[in-house]
């Protein structure tokens, strides 16, 4: 299984958004990806013209302390932070039908092999309702249920370099498993 590899771009006071650190570290190793607006319609967008088979995401979340596996994604779409093209959208869903989305992937493995490598982590089972909510949601959905959202924290000097190393440990073990399989 090829999997595609997305980051998110700069949006509120970020500038460099570490998530797109995460996923163009994955480019040399032969990874398709993109590092998306932070926008709905770049999602929607997106999910137009791509239709991938496997999916790992990476966004940013500012007050998260570790990284973060995002076990579910939720049709809910949060009503008070516009988009980067200052964009809330008018509907409260993302479509209608199922309330979550469950990822495929075996999270709690992963995070064993993150915390082997050294790699601080958590599991989450909240995403949020802005962009990396949605665009997990509809990941979910297009690869039936073969995508992970990982939540980074922002980049300090004592978490620089984890951020390609579980980008990579990732990215190798879904790849391994999907080829597999």
């Amino acid at each position: 299984m090829q999997l595609y590899v997305t980051g998110f771009g700069e949006f509120l006071t970020h500038k460099e958004n570490p998530s797109s650190l995460c996923a163009t570290s994955l480019m040399p190793l032969g990874a398709k990806g993109s590092i998306l607006k932070v926008s709905y319609a770049a999602v929607d967008d997106f999910f137009r013209a791509h239709h991938p088979e496997g999916m790992l995401l990476f966004g940013l979340n500012a007050k998260a302390d570790t990284f973060r596996f995002e076990r579910y994604a939720y049709n809910a779409i949060s009503r008070t932070t516009k988009d980067v093209d200052g964009i809330i959208p008018e509907q409260e869903y993302i479509e209608a039908g199922e309330g979550r989305q469950e990822t495929a992937f075996p999270i709690l493995r992963l995070c064993g092999l993150a915390e082997e490598k050294g790699i601080p982590i958590k599991i989450s089972e909240d995403p949020g309702r802005y962009l990396c909510n949605y665009v997990y949601f509809k990941a979910l959905k297009e690869c039936q249920g073969k995508a992970l959202f990982v939540h980074v924290p922002l980049k300090t000097k004592e978490n620089e370099d984890f951020y390609p190393r579980l980008a990579r440990m990732i990215y190798e073990e879904l790849s391994r498993l999907g080829n597999e399989g």
